[in-house]
């Protein structure tokens, strides 16, 4: 009964594993996105399209919880979950901070979270609870 009961403990944990082995491979390649995006100045609507593939399925389940979330609400879910702080995100969606803020204040009413602080620890654990998709190309 022991060897079994470890058997399963060690699966679980290996099954978590793999799981954060590709939410991790997952927020890479959003990173790596962000950065083609800066060096070949594309426009804010290729990021999001590329983006939105990418985390497709967390983005279609945030949508599904939270209608009204806007387009540019789960962008900048989207760039916070892979780790990008506020001036990286200005920087990309070329938006002053005090704009950046707002929005940030509007995601957190609208997801019914209490503070603005934990938007980012709610950004990365959407991110990561969805197993990528499969057979996404990669582009970069």
């Amino acid at each position: 009964e022991t060897d079994e009961w470890r058997e399963k403990l060690l699966d679980k944990v290996k099954e978590k594993i793999a799981i954060t082995e590709q939410a991790r491979n997952r927020i890479t390649r959003g990173e790596d996105l962000v950065a083609k995006f800066i060096y070949h100045q594309q426009g804010i609507e290729e990021l999001s399209t590329e983006l939105f593939g990418i985390y497709h399925k967390p983005i279609s389940a945030i949508k599904k919880k939270y209608p009204d979330l806007t387009e540019l609400d789960l962008l900048v879910i989207c760039l916070l979950g892979i780790g990008m702080d506020n001036v990286e995100i200005c920087s990309v969606l070329r938006m002053e901070k005090r704009t950046l803020y707002r929005r940030r204040q509007l995601i957190v009413q609208r997801i019914g979270i209490n503070s603005s602080s934990n938007l980012e620890a709610f950004a990365r654990s959407m991110l990561e609870e969805t197993v990528p998709n499969e057979g996404i190309q990669d582009t970069i």
